[in-house]
C-alpha cells in the first residue's frame, strides 16, 4: 500500500474521529453550558501537560529507533511497557496531588474524579507511547480502529447520560477515562503478538531512547504549551469566569478541524521518511505541502466567514462569543497546519529540536501577547496572539526547508497536475 493510499485511510479514519469527538463536545456542550465546559477541559488539558512532560519523547523516538537503527520490536515493545508502567504509577499520584492544590484555579472537584483524572492522564499516556510502535510498522488500519472505537464509546457513554439526566461535570471527566482505557487496551491487544516478557529490559536502548525522544520531548512540550497558553492566560487574566474558558474551548476546538490532515498523516511521513533517501523525501515533502496547503486553503474561509453559523448550529446561543474567536482562529490553525510538513521532515531526520527551538519562541510571543491583548480584546486577544505566533512559525519552516534542505519553494507552494493524478490514483486502489 503506498504512501498516499495510507495517508488517505490516516485522514478518513481523523475525520471519523473527529466528527465522533464533535458530537460528544456538542452534547456536552449543550448540556453543560459555557462555564460547565470550562470547568471539563481546564483538568484535561493539565492532564495532557503533564502526559507530554512524563513522556520524554520516547513514543516517537521509538519510531526512528525502528525504522532508522531496526532496533527489534520486541526489545522496544518491553522497555515501552516497563517504560509506561513506571509513568502511570507517577500520574496516578501526581495529577491528584495538583488539583488540590491549585483548587482555586482547576475549580472545586471531587477527591474521586481527581482519581479518574489521574487514570485518565495514565491511560493517555501509555496510548501515546505504544501507539507510535503501530504506526513504525505502518499499521494505519489498526491504528485507525482504536480511535474511533475511542470516540464512539465516548459519545455513547455521553448520550446514554443525557438520557438518564446525569450528566455533570465529574461525570462527563469519568466517560472520557473510560474512552481512552479502551483505546489502550485495544493498542495493546494489536501488539501482543510483540510482546515477549522473556526479553529483559535494556538500559543501553532505553538510553539511545531517551537521548533522541529528549529532542522531540522539547519540541512536543512547547507545541502543547504553545497552542493551550491562551487558554490557560485567559483563565487566569479573567478570573473567576470559567464561561470565557468554555467559549474559548469552543473556538480552538473548531479550528482545530483545519488539523484533522496533518495530525492523521504527520506520524505516517514522519515513519516513512524515517526510512527514505534524501532524494525520494524532496518529492514526497514537496507532495505533502501542496496538500497541505489545499486543504487548509477550503477549510480556512469557511471556517473564518461561517463561524456564527457553526457555532450557533453546533453549541447553541449561549455559546455565540467563540464566533469571535473563531473568526481569527482559522487562520493561526491554517499556519501551523503548513508548519508541521517541515515539523515532520525534521523529526524524521534526527532535527526535532529546530521544532523545539521555534516553538519555544512562539510560546513566548503567545504568552507576551495574550498577556497584552486579552485586557484590551477580551475573547479575541489569544486568537490573535496565536495568529501572530502563528505566522512566526511557518516562515521559520519555510526558511529551514530552503536553506538547510534545498528545497524549491515555489515546487511546494504552487499546485501541480500531477497532483490530481497522484490522489485519484490513490482513491481509485484503496476502494479496492
Amino acid at each position: 500500500m503506498s504512501l498516499l493510499r495510507k495517508g488517505i485511510i490516516a485522514s478518513s479514519g481523523s475525520l471519523v474521529c473527529a466528527v465522533l469527538g464533535m458530537t460528544g463536545n456538542v452534547m456536552l456542550s449543550r448540556t453543560l453550558l459555557p462555564e460547565g465546559m470550562g470547568r471539563y477541559q481546564l483538568p484535561l488539558t493539565a492532564g495532557m501537560l503533564a502526559m507530554t512532560i512524563l513522556s520524554l519523547g520516547v513514543g516517537q523516538s521509538n519510531i526512528f529507533l525502528l525504522n532508522r537503527h531496526r532496533i527489534p520490536i520486541q526489545q522496544i515493545m518491553i522497555n515501552s511497557l516497563w517504560f509506561s508502567a513506571t509513568g502511570s504509577l507517577l500520574l496516578i499520584i501526581f495529577t491528584p496531588s495538583l488539583l488540590t492544590v491549585f483548587a482555586g484555579y482547576f475549580g472545586v472537584l471531587p477527591m474521586w474524579t481527581k482519581i479518574i483524572l489521574g487514570i485518565d492522564a495514565s491511560s493517555l499516556f501509555c496510548f501515546y507511547l505504544l501507539r507510535p510502535i503501530l504506526i513504525a510498522g505502518l499499521q494505519i488500519r489498526r491504528d485507525t480502529v482504536a480511535q474511533i472505537a475511542q470516540r464512539a464509546s465516548i459519545c455513547l457513554l455521553i448520550a446514554i447520560g443525557i438520557v438518564c439526566g446525569i450528566i455533570t461535570v465529574p461525570i462527563a471527566l469519568s466517560i472520557t477515562c473510560i474512552g481512552d482505557l479502551l483505546a489502550l487496551g485495544m493498542v495493546v491487544y494489536y501488539l501482543r503478538e510483540h510482546i515477549q516478557l522473556s526479553t529483559k529490559f535494556a538500559w543501553k536502548i532505553f538510553r539511545q531512547t531517551l537521548v533522541y525522544g529528549l529532542k522531540i520531548f522539547a519540541a512536543n512540550f512547547v507545541y502543547i504549551v504553545n497552542t493551550s497558553i491562551g487558554l490557560l492566560l485567559l483563565r487566569y487574566l479573567i478570573a473567576n469566569d470559567f464561561a470565557m474558558v468554555g467559549n474559548y474551548g469552543r473556538a480552538a476546538a473548531l479550528s482545530g478541524f483545519v488539523m484533522l490532515v496533518p495530525t492523521a498523516v504527520g506520524p505516517l511521513l514522519y515513519a516513512k521518511w524515517s526510512d527514505a533517501q534524501t532524494d525520494q523525501r524532496g518529492g514526497q515533502v514537496a507532495l505533502a505541502m501542496r496538500l497541505h496547503l489545499v486543504l487548509a486553503g477550503i477549510i480556512i474561509p469557511v471556517l473564518a466567514l461561517f463561524a456564527p453559523w457553526f457555532v450557533r448550529i453546533l453549541y447553541g446561543i449561549e455559546f455565540m462569543p467563540a464566533a469571535e474567536a473563531l473568526h481569527i482562529l482559522a487562520f493561526g490553525v491554517g499556519l501551523r497546519c503548513l508548519f508541521n510538513v517541515c515539523h515532520n521532515l525534521l523529526t524524521s531526520d534526527g532535527h526535532a529540536h529546530f521544532t523545539a527551538y521555534i516553538y519555544g519562541i512562539s510560546v513566548v510571543i503567545t504568552g507576551f501577547c495574550t498577556w497584552w491583548l486579552v485586557p484590551h480584546y477580551g475573547i479575541r486577544g489569544p486568537a490573535l496572539a496565536d495568529v501572530i505566533a502563528s505566522s512566526f512559525v511557518l516562515i521559520c519552516g519555510i526558511i529551514i526547508m530552503k536553506v538547510k534542505y534545498g528545497f524549491c519553494i515555489t515546487n511546494m507552494f504552487l499546485p501541480n497536475i500531477s497532483d490530481i493524478k497522484h490522489f485519484r490514483t490513490a482513491i481509485s486502489s484503496t476502494r479496492r
